[in-house]
């Protein structure tokens, strides 16, 4: 029992250390939450085409699967469905009609969804009103567009 983790008293201790590599790694992301997702989101932008190209290699293999759930999913969820349709609806009709309610441009109109969220509580915003609405800014470099945050407190939950 000496040589045993403390924590969950199955594995070997290493080293000088009380506790096992597994419940030292268990440890470290409880307490560095911010690092933790930091390096999730390094690993998945390093790793994104690997992603997105097995992504859909699944989609194109599991279609009938995936059809059948979302065919239950909205049986289950008839008002939800309905409601999500008349917001796409009535989207499609602000769009065409309507302008940003911030800036009154008519171009790259979007939903901002106002809290609490729900399919029937937004507002028409064009892109640019849409990310100050969220803090963020867009910066254009050579046909790529990227979304960087302005403040601290979005940099740290991306």
């Amino acid at each position: 029992m000496a040589n045993k983790c403390e924590v969950c008293k199955i594995k070997e201790k290493e080293g000088k250390n009380d506790i096992c590599s597994s419940c030292r790694l268990k440890k470290w992301r409880k307490d560095n939450p911010g690092k933790v997702k930091a390096y999730a989101r390094m690993r998945y932008l390093r790793d994104r085409k690997k992603i997105l190209e097995y992504a859909k290699e699944y989609e194109k293999n599991n279609r009938k699967t995936i059809n059948a759930k979302m065919r239950e999913y909205n049986k289950n969820n008839k008002e939800l469905r309905n409601l999500r349709e008349k917001t796409r609806y009535e989207f499609d009709d602000l769009r065409k009609n309507g302008e940003c309610k911030e800036c009154s441009s008519k171009k790259k109109l979007e939903f901002h969804h106002l809290k609490p969220y729900r399919y029937d509580r937004f507002e028409i915003l064009c892109r640019e009103c849409h990310l100050e609405k969220h803090d963020r800014l867009l910066v254009r470099t050579n046909k790529k567009c990227v979304i960087v945050a302005t403040n601290e407190k979005e940099k740290q939950d991306d």
